[in-house]
């Protein structure tokens, strides 16, 4: 059982203990007479203090810390549940906690690092917004009408588009609101980094404007491209040609840096150490920026970009040519213990050779495709 408890902090707070295996009983009271839900199913285990003036703590370490609304406990849909039932208790002086009900109810959590006591200083959203972020306030959107995630991925990405795409990003925001779209629909991660999250939103964008349903790789990369190369990303196309334009501009931006080092850029203790030893010798692993850059010129791709990526270990780039000769630029990534294959292209990114997308198939479905 959930239950109340006087904290030894101030007077005024009451605690609640999650500590149960099977069920969740949450009540308005100390006294248990007014209850709020019973949830059945697996405890969690965590304190918080409630206080009427809008403060929630969690316990962490031994010691209560302001709870904020994008908290990894979020991920647990009873911890969402409490917490959804607190803020409808705050409501009942502030409606703009609803607003904060209403994003628990779209969203795994809430992406604006607040506190509750911080929301409740605002009355509504379009307030909040404006204060936290007073670049917003000669936009013509509203934000008491919008949701509070895309909103705030939004106010972030307003630095990384032209000036006059602004009001195409707004608008997405708004109309993706109307429609009730959250976090599923846009794949965002609720606990990662805001950057990348606000990656997903503009590439979501681009596909929907130009009319591309799956994830496309050309997309990805332009926005890539862009934050490496600190452009300005353009929002106003209306063809998947027009951004492979675009793109195309980026890599030879990219190309003309100048001179690249023949030093590996490849981590010694790499975690795709084994991907080489699976691999037959014909694939070549590309280790340095100057083979990444004869890559893209070879291939008319924009695999130079992908450097940060390898000295990051999130990715390997390996080149092989077919039987017929037909060269291909492969992207390796990790998942679930196994190495699996992002991109295998051949020039100017079209498709690969059949007898290449079934060789490299072949050689991942080895039970030897395991992280070692």
């Amino acid at each position: 059982m959930i239950y109340f408890r006087k904290s030894s902090y101030p007077s005024d707070a009451f605690l609640i203990r999650m500590n149960c295996k099977k069920s969740i009983i949450l009540y308005r009271n100390k006294n248990e007479t007014e209850l709020l839900w019973k949830h059945e199913g697996n405890g969690i285990n965590a304190e918080l203090a409630i206080y009427d003036n809008d403060r929630v703590f969690i316990s962490q370490k031994g010691n209560l810390v302001p709870l904020t609304l994008k908290n990894d406990l979020f991920s647990r849909s009873m911890f969402s549940k409490i917490i959804a039932e607190i803020l409808d208790y705050y409501s009942m002086k502030n409606s703009i906690y609803k607003d904060f009900k209403r994003c628990l109810e779209l969203n795994i959590c809430c992406l604006l690092p607040l506190t509750i006591e911080e929301i409740g200083v605002y009355h509504n959203l379009q307030e909040l917004f404006h204060n936290k972020y007073p670049k917003t306030e000669k936009l013509n959107y509203n934000f008491n009408k919008g949701d509070i995630n895309l909103s705030y991925l939004a106010v972030k990405a307003m630095s990384k588009v032209d000036n006059d795409c602004v009001g195409i990003l707004f608008q997405y925001c708004a109309d993706k609101a109307k429609q009730g779209c959250g976090q599923s629909y846009f794949g965002y991660n609720p606990f990662g980094r805001f950057n990348d999250n606000v990656k997903i939103l503009l590439g979501k964008l681009l596909s929907d404007r130009v009319s591309v349903s799956a994830k496309n790789t050309i997309i990805d990369d332009y926005i890539n491209m862009c934050y490496q190369t600190k452009t300005k990303i353009r929002l106003k196309y209306t063809s998947i040609k027009k951004i492979e334009e675009a793109h195309n501009a980026l890599v030879t931006k990219i190309l003309k840096k100048g001179q690249r080092s023949a030093k590996s850029i490849v981590s010694a203790n790499t975690r795709y150490n084994n991907l080489r030893k699976l691999l037959p010798k014909k694939f070549e692993w590309l280790m340095t920026e100057e083979r990444l850059a004869l890559e893209s010129e070879m291939q008319g791709n924009c695999v130079v970009s992908y450097a940060n990526k390898v000295k990051k270990d999130k990715c390997q780039i390996y080149s092989y040519v077919d039987s017929q000769g037909l060269r291909h630029t492969i992207e390796f990534n990790i998942s679930r213990n196994k190495y699996h294959c992002v991109q295998l292209l051949s020039k100017y990114n079209e498709d690969p050779s059949e007898e290449a997308l079934q060789f490299v198939a072949k050689l991942l479905d080895s039970p030897e495709n395991t992280i070692k």
